[in-house]
This record gives structure tokens, sequence and C-alpha cells, in this order.
């Protein structure tokens, strides 16, 4: 199964430019960074890594709208029997990197695999959001807002 969202919407990012390359490689880590801890977690079965290097993500989850919801995608892997998932934030596109002073934002449009113990895998483009802040010289991610299916397709300006 692939899912593929049509509609966009271009996101208002006033005040932010595109990050230098320095920056936009060094967010860039870090979102990846944040993929494979996410992987890493759901197939151990041990949310507290992902809490202990993402704390601000078990905060003011809204799985609905895709907003920090990585608790509740957990439960759903778990219901369906997904042994585990592999995620390339790159697959489709690098990723897009908007700066603001300490803070930014990375576009993500790449692939995810959920892995099923027996059967066939289930195949997914992935498109999310992701804000930073900057603390100590190191990117911290602070929220991340994945695409839902009733939702538009967020953009990063030209």
């Amino acid at each position: 199964m692939s899912v593929t969202l049509a509609a966009c919407r271009p996101d208002d990012l006033s005040g932010y430019i595109r990050a230098n390359p320095e920056d936009s490689a060094r967010i860039a880590a870090a979102v990846t960074d944040y993929y494979a801890i996410r992987s890493t977690a759901f197939r151990t079965r041990n949310l507290d890594l992902l809490w202990s290097t993402f704390p601000a993500l078990q905060l003011n989850s809204v799985p609905q709208a895709g907003v920090n919801a990585d608790a509740d995608l957990y439960q759903r892997l778990q219901s369906l029997g997904v042994a585990e998932v592999r995620s390339d934030p790159q697959a489709i596109e690098p990723i897009k990197v908007f700066v603001n002073n300490q803070r930014a934002v990375a576009f993500v449009h790449g692939r995810e695999a959920w892995m099923f113990p027996v059967g066939n895998n289930t195949g997914l483009e992935i498109r999310t959001v992701i804000e930073l802040t900057r603390r100590g010289g190191l990117w911290i991610i602070e929220k991340t807002d994945e695409t839902t299916v009733a939702e538009k397709i967020r953009t990063p300006p030209p």
C-alpha cells in the first residue's frame, strides 16, 4: 500500500530564510537522527528512548492533526503487528530548511516502510514539518507535524 496526497498549501514562514549549507546539513542530520531513534524505539518497543532524546515531542500531542503523534503511531503499529519501521526522510527529495535566528523549520518528503514479521510490507510517503531550536550549538527538535490524510500538504516557499 502506498499513500500519496495531492493538495498543497504554501507555509507562511515570515521572518525565516533558506538555511545556509552548513546549517542545512546540521539540521538535516538532526532530522535524520530523529527518524533513526524513532525507528529504534519502535523496534525495541521502548518509547522512553524517544522521549529521553526528544522530550518536547511528548508534549502537546494532537494525533488527529499529526502533531507530536509518535505515541499514537506506536500504538497503531503495535495493533497492526508491525515489527519494524524503516524511514528515509530524504528518499523523495532533500530536506528543505529555513531558519530565523535560533529557530528552524525543516520540510521532510521521504518514504517509510512498515515491516511485518510475515506477509507483505507497506510503503508510505511521509511529509512532515519539523520545528527545531538551536541550544548550545545543537539543533533540538521541538515539534513534528506529519501531514494527515485530512490535511493539505504543507510546502516550503519557492
